[in-house]
């Protein structure tokens, strides 16, 4: 079942309201769902430059990381997408990460690989302290986690 939900939302950008008809089952899909103005492109920077600076640099070197641009998704979601290469999950091919800032503000992340355009890797609704966790864990095999773990663990027992 779902119910209408109806309001009124303020657009930061340019300070007019809007109205805003969704049909959702609660909350949580109304704003995950609702439609979104274009953002502006000095917004748009911003979330981008916000997101890069929440992703420890170390990462993007172990990843290869090159090409960052601000995008805006389907959604009018605004973020940052970057290409990756080198990672134990993509050696050889290069990935492009689109992580975007959506209505909830929390990031949804997709990686595409970027001559098949197929998608590898998708995930929603991840806050900021996670976001270098997760990526990581995209960006490598299991096996390589688990290996890098093992070698933390024994050097842990020597200190």
């Amino acid at each position: 079942m779902t119910t209408e939900i109806k309001t009124e939302a303020n657009n930061n950008q340019n300070g007019e309201t809007f109205a805003v008809e969704v049909e959702a089952e609660n909350l949580y899909d109304f704003f995950k769902n609702a439609p979104r103005e274009k953002p502006s492109a000095e917004w748009t920077q911003n979330v981008a430059e916000t997101i890069r600076s929440q992703i420890s640099t170390e990462l993007f070197w172990a990843s290869g990381a090159r090409d960052y641009q601000a995008v805006i998704n389907d959604k009018n979601d605004p973020g940052l997408m970057f290409g990756i290469k080198g990672t134990s999950a993509f050696p050889h091919r290069v990935a492009d990460v689109s992580i975007t800032l959506n209505g909830l503000d929390y990031y949804d992340i997709k990686i595409t690989m970027r001559a098949s355009k197929k998608e590898a890797y998708t995930t929603t609704d991840i806050d900021c302290f996670m976001l270098e966790e997760v990526l990581y864990r995209a960006f490598e095999t299991e096996e390589y986690i688990k290996t890098v773990e093992e070698i933390q663990a024994r050097r842990a027992e020597l200190l």
